[in-house]
Order: structure tokens, then sequence, then C-alpha cells
């Protein structure tokens, strides 16, 4: 053997390992979130690189990414919740007047450290539930009666609207418990508190999906109902489940948002549930259930946020990024359409 075969032969592994990683959809989208990153940062100067606008992407990051695990939950089960947007919303104008009812109440005779943790704490338990409540109706509907899941969370979503404008009159809630600020605002070694929170939901989000019987289940009732059902797997409480996390996970993000500007606003997440389902389709989830990852969505997250951070930026407005998030949308389901055709095409 030669030089030039010698050198040739370890130039070998790792264009094998360079094709082996790039095989990889996740790698892909790996790749042109970084390309992304450097687009914004070109365009802005590198504004977009400092400190602040980081930790502002990683914020953003945090609300957008929990409220997307439940949109996941619910894709890869065969669903779609629409109705994430105004779960938030409503549900973080009720959180509102549950902390400032608490707050106002007579806990005087009670020590100081539980007048501090009980209106928070027993406020977001409650809010929590209601978020819950909210997923379990959608999955009651869908799972018991068969009603269509778009049509369902989107009736679902002026329900929950009219019920939290009825109980506040449309007000906006101000005067909220001090300690509240520190779920949307704290920060610990320098990272926002909301994406500590994303990290951990994820975390557990890729054991139940990749390490439990629960989460092969989700993904074989959203790939192949029929044979699922036969396998002996209740799906209709997998589907209840999926609605159930998704209405928790909203109440947990409308919960984080109050707590970020301590004002709770009806209309506080106005794009939230199309940039959940730009976030799964932009990382290979596929609408029609039953494939993508956990990775794949958290890849999606970072780019809406990145997006959407470099357009602000760049002092671009709703209507700049209005646009963008629906061109993002189409190109990510027409890639998906495009794809399972090809699969099916190969199959034939």
């Amino acid at each position: 053997m030669n030089v030039t075969d010698a050198r040739q032969d370890g130039h070998m592994p790792s264009r094998k390992l360079i094709s082996r990683v790039f095989r990889h959809e996740e790698s892909l989208r790996a790749a042109i979130l970084i390309v992304v990153i450097m687009v914004f940062a070109g365009l802005t100067k590198g504004k977009t690189l400092q400190f602040s606008s980081i930790m502002n992407t990683l914020l953003s990051s945090g609300t957008t990414g929990i409220a997307t695990i439940g949109q996941l939950f619910v894709v890869l089960g065969g669903g779609i919740d629409v109705s994430i947007g105004s779960s938030i919303g409503g549900v973080a104008i009720l959180a509102g007047v549950f902390n400032a009812a608490l707050m106002g109440s007579a806990m005087g005779a009670l020590p100081i450290f539980t007048q501090i943790l009980l209106p928070v704490g027993l406020a977001t338990l409650i809010t929590l539930l209601l978020g819950v409540g909210i997923g379990l109706g959608n999955g009651m509907l869908i799972s018991r009666i068969d009603t269509p899941p778009l049509i369902t969370t989107l009736a679902m979503a002026p329900i929950v609207l009219g019920v939290a404008k009825y109980i506040t009159g449309g007000h906006r809630m101000g005067e909220l418990p001090a300690n509240l600020a520190f779920w949307g605002q704290g920060r610990i070694l320098e990272v926002p508190v909301p994406f500590i929170i994303f990290v951990v939901v994820a975390v557990i989000t890729y054991f139940v999906l990749n390490h439990t019987t629960y989460g092969k289940a989700v993904y074989a009732s959203g790939g192949n109902p029929a044979a699922t059902y036969l396998c002996g797997i209740n799906i209709k409480n997998v589907i209840l489940s999926t609605y159930a996390i998704s209405g928790f996970l909203a109440a947990l993000t409308g919960t984080i948002m109050v707590s970020k500007v301590m004002i709770a606003d009806i209309n506080m997440a106005p794009y939230l549930m199309i940039d959940t389902i730009a976030a799964v389709a932009i990382g290979g989830v596929s609408l029609s259930g039953g494939r993508g990852t956990l990775i794949g969505a958290v890849i999606g997250v970072f780019l809406i946020s990145v997006v959407s951070n470099g357009m602000n930026v760049l002092l671009l407005g709703p209507a700049g990024q209005g646009l963008a998030r629906g061109l993002i949308i189409l190109v990510a389901v027409a890639v998906d359409v495009i794809r399972r055709k090809g699969e099916s095409e190969a199959i034939v």
C-alpha cells in the first residue's frame, strides 16, 4: 500500500462518520438551525449573538417549548390541538384571578413562610388542574364520541375564552403576588427559569417517549391504530391522556407567561398555537401521527425562537412575523407530505 492509499484509507472513516451524521434528519435540522443563526447574526451585525439577545431567545424557547411538547404528544397520537393558544390565554387570566383572590385572603394567622408560598402554590395548582380539565374535555369528545380533533379543539378555543371573559369581564388582571415573578423572570446561574423548566419537561418527555410502554403506545396509536387495537392497547385512553398532557403543559405555559409580565391578559398568546404546530412540523413530526422525535421538535422550537428574536432585533412588526410563521408551517407541511408520498412509492 502506497502513501496515497494510506491517506485515502485514513480519510475514509471520517467521511463515513460525516455521512452517517448527516444521514439523520435531526443532524440536518441542527445544521439548518446553525445556518439561520449565522444569517441573522450577519443581518443584525452580531446583535443576535449578544448575551442579552441569547437570553431572550432562551426565554422565548422556554415558553414555546413547554407548549410544543404538549402539542407533540397529541400529534404523535394522531391528533392535533388548536385550542392551545386559547387555553393558555384563558388559563392565564384565571391564574391572575386565583392569585389575586388568594393574595387578598385572610391569612394573617398563618406563618410568614406559608403566607409567601400558599397563594402562588395553591393558585398554580388550581390553574394546572384547570388546564388538565380542558385537555380532558377535548380528549373525551375525541376519544369517546369520535369527533374530529381539529373541529373539537377549534370549538373548545372560544369556549375557554368565553368562560374566562365572563368571569373577569374581559379585564386584565394586575396586582399579583410579587413572588410569582420568579417563575417567569427569575434566573439560575443567569439561565432563565422558564428555559430550565422547559429542559426538565423535555428530559422527562424523552424518557417517557423512548423508554416506557406508554411512549410506545402513543407512537403506535398514531402510526397504526388498527394494529395497536389488536395488540390490546386501549387507544381511547391513550388519546385521552395525550390531550390531558397538552392541557397541563398549556396551563403551565400560561402561568409562566403571567409571571413574566406580572399581568394576566386573555390575549397573551396570539401566535403560540401556530408556533407549536410549526415547531413540531419543522422538527419532522408527521402531522398524520406516529412518527417524529422530541429532539426534532426541540430543534423546531429553537428555530422558531431564533427567527422571532432575529425579526424583533430587525424591528420587523407583527405582520412580518406572522408572514414568516405562516410560510414556515407551509414549507414544513409540504416537506412532510412529499416525504410520506416518497415513502409510499418506495414501498409499492
